[in-house]
């Protein structure tokens, strides 16, 4: 039951990426192309340099849960990385 004043956190964020496909047999980047993931907040494994956050492929790529891998490289600092 909520309370006066309680907001609702949403479980997952909508994320929209830009990603590159490398062709090895053609030996070149190919072009640019747009992903819609549905990215959980939560995430679902960590450790002292990373967390892993599980998302579903909305739009963009054949519809398949993905592990996206959140890197600290130093203190502060995040990077990502989709396995």
């Amino acid at each position: 039951m909520l309370k006066v004043g309680q907001l609702i956190k949403p479980e997952a964020n909508v994320v929209m990426l830009h990603l590159e496909k490398f062709a090895v047999n053609e030996l070149k980047w190919l072009d640019p192309f747009l992903v819609t993931l549905s990215l959980n907040c939560k995430s679902f494994s960590e450790s002292a340099f990373r967390e892993v956050h599980m998302a579903k492929a909305v739009s963009g790529l054949p519809k398949r849960r993905l592990c996206i891998k959140e890197i600290q490289r130093r203190r502060d600092t995040w990077h990502s990385s989709a396995v």
